[in-house]
């Protein structure tokens, strides 16, 4: 699958869950043809999700899919079924978790 252009929205009030600029750096050096965009928050992210075709964030509404019509997949660190903040399992750190997260879509976004 190839990617234009990556939204990615992982602000979070934990600072360990928040993306970091090594995180999309991470990202950048493994998409190098990718334009990446990065959120400033929800009413910023919505305005550029329709040019989106791949989405990085810790949640993703359904009702948000109608305004996305280049969308092609929606990565998440975040469990499925989880509400409130995103946790990780015991062990496992919020950095690890955007590493995790990062190298996942662009191994799908590289196909």
């Amino acid at each position: 699958m190839k990617i234009n252009n990556l939204l990615i929205h992982l602000h979070n009030s934990v600072d360990a869950f928040s993306l970091k600029p090594r995180h999309v750096d991470l990202i950048s050096g493994l998409l190098p043809d990718t334009q990446i965009t990065v959120a400033d928050g929800n009413r910023d992210f919505l305005e550029k999700l329709p040019e989106a075709d791949c989405v990085l964030a810790w949640a993703f509404k359904s009702d948000w899919y109608q305004g996305a019509p280049k969308l092609k997949a929606v990565f998440t660190p975040a469990a499925p079924g989880m509400t409130g903040s995103p946790k990780t399992r015991p062990g496992v750190s919020g950095p690890t978790t955007a590493h995790f997260t990062a190298a996942s879509c662009a191994k799908a976004c590289s196909r």
